[in-house]
């Protein structure tokens, strides 16, 4: 109840451009954020972070804002400007590597993929779980590559995706997509070995699973290997 009670007087102190409104914004979000406020909580750290007077309050609420507006899904521009500016001015933050996540995160639900990948190859000593990511990322990005007929780029970023092997899924999908790239650089041999590769892992449900199997129908034809052509075809029907 005592930061309910808070509330009221801490807004009413915040309206110069001065020391005192960035203390009482940044107390204030402190408040918002313990009733569970947390919508006008980003909006009080916000405020503090854009007054340059106590340093170490502007960091905080800074971190706190960016951390809410991925948290709260805010507009992906504004949650992109919020941790860019951080990573900017706080390059030295033990923080940094939280902020990086949540950026590199926030890419990747807004299906830039390519910026995923530049943000988590840009880190020094990036863990498992964005090592994880980088898999994830690398493979839906070689996808992009090839929608747009990059398929060099698309064999770069899938041998890239299959040296980190650590997601069975993607593991399999980069899979499926080597025999692709393959099928269409005119290597069937090497098409049908990923298509195959493939199947043997991948569960039925996915669509990729029936698309393999109408890729291997077409290299084993093209490679005059009638017989397997048909059971492919025959498996993909």
């Amino acid at each position: 109840a005592c930061y309910g009670d808070a509330i009221e007087p801490l807004r009413s102190v915040c309206g110069a451009e001065d020391a005192l409104t960035q203390n009482a914004s940044y107390h204030l979000a402190d408040c918002y954020l313990r009733m569970g406020d947390k919508r006008n909580a980003g909006k009080a750290f916000s405020m503090a972070a854009s007054s340059g007077y106590d340093v170490n309050i502007e960091e905080n609420a800074l971190l706190n804002y960016g951390r809410l507006s991925y948290e709260l899904g805010g507009t992906f521009n504004e949650t992109l400007n919020v941790l860019n500016s951080y990573l900017e001015r706080y390059p030295e933050s033990i923080h940094r590597n939280e902020v990086q996540t949540l950026l590199i995160a926030a890419y990747y639900n807004s299906k830039d993929y390519e910026a995923a990948y530049d943000a988590i190859k840009a880190m020094a000593n990036p863990d498992r779980e964005l090592r994880v990511a980088l898999q994830k990322v690398a493979v839906f990005r070689a996808v992009k590559a090839i929608e747009r007929g990059d398929w060099d780029m698309a064999k770069r970023l899938l041998m890239e995706a299959e040296g980190i092997g650590l997601v069975p899924k993607y593991n399999a999908l980069a899979l499926y997509w080597q025999g692709e790239v393959a099928y269409h650089d005119g290597d069937m041999k090497e098409a049908v070995k990923r298509y195959g590769e493939y199947v043997r892992r991948a569960p039925k449900s996915e669509i990729e699973y029936h698309y393999a199997h109408y890729g291997m129908g077409y290299a084993h034809f093209a490679d005059g290997n009638m017989k397997e052509a048909t059971e492919a075809f025959e498996d993909f029907v």
